[in-house]
C-alpha cells in the first residue's frame, strides 16, 4: 500500500515521503495513529505544495543567515549585560536574548530558533554560537561584556 508520511517514523521514513508498506502495518499502525495518509491524487498534490513551502522556508532562512553574517563580518557581535565583579551574569543568556540583541544592534529581525546554544551563556567573555541555515550550521563569535 502506498502512503504519505505525516511525520518522521523510525525505520520507515521521514515526513512527507511517499512509501510502499505492508497493508496491515499501514492500516493498523500508520493510518490508525495518524502518522500517514493514503497516497491518492488529492493527498499527493497537497504534500507537493507542503514540500514546496518547506523549500521556500529553507531558502528564506539561508538568505537571512547569510545577510546576518555579511553585516557582522569577522568581528564578534557585542552584547552588553549585567554581571558581577567575578564575570558571572545575573541572568543567563538564551537564544531569545541573543535574537533580541541582534535586532537591537543590527536592526535585523532574526528568529531565535535559528540560534543553537548547547547551554545558556552564564559568563562574560567571547564564545562561539551556531546558526542553523537549512541543513548546514555556521558558527559566529559573540562577545559578552559587563555593564
Amino acid at each position: 500500500m502506498k502512503i504519505i508520511l505525516l511525520q518522521d517514523v523510525a525505520k520507515v521514513g521521514r515526513k512527507h515521503e511517499i512509501k510502499e508498506v505492508n497493508d496491515g502495518f499501514a492500516r493498523n499502525f500508520l493510518l490508525g495513529n495518524n502518522k500517514a495518509v493514503l497516497a491518492n491524487p488529492a493527498n499527493l498534490s497537497r504534500v507537493l505544495g507542503l514540500k514546496q513551502g518547506q523549500v521556500e522556508q529553507v531558502k528564506k532562512t539561508v538568505s537571512l543567515v547569510d545577510q546576518f553574517l555579511m553585516r557582522v563580518g569577522e568581528s564578534p557581535l557585542v552584547i552588553k549585560v549585567k554581571a558581577n565583579a567575578a564575570g558571572h551574569l545575573f541572568a543567563s543568556l538564551h537564544s531569545k536574548d541573543i535574537a533580541e540583541a541582534i535586532k537591537k544592534n543590527l536592526n535585523l529581525e532574526f528568529p531565535a530558533d535559528l540560534i543553537i546554544l548547547d547551554k545558556p551563556i552564564k559568563e562574560v567573555g567571547e564564545t562561539k554560537i551556531a546558526l542553523k541555515a537549512g541543513d548546514s550550521r555556521k558558527e559566529i563569535s559573540i562577545l559578552i561584556e559587563a555593564i
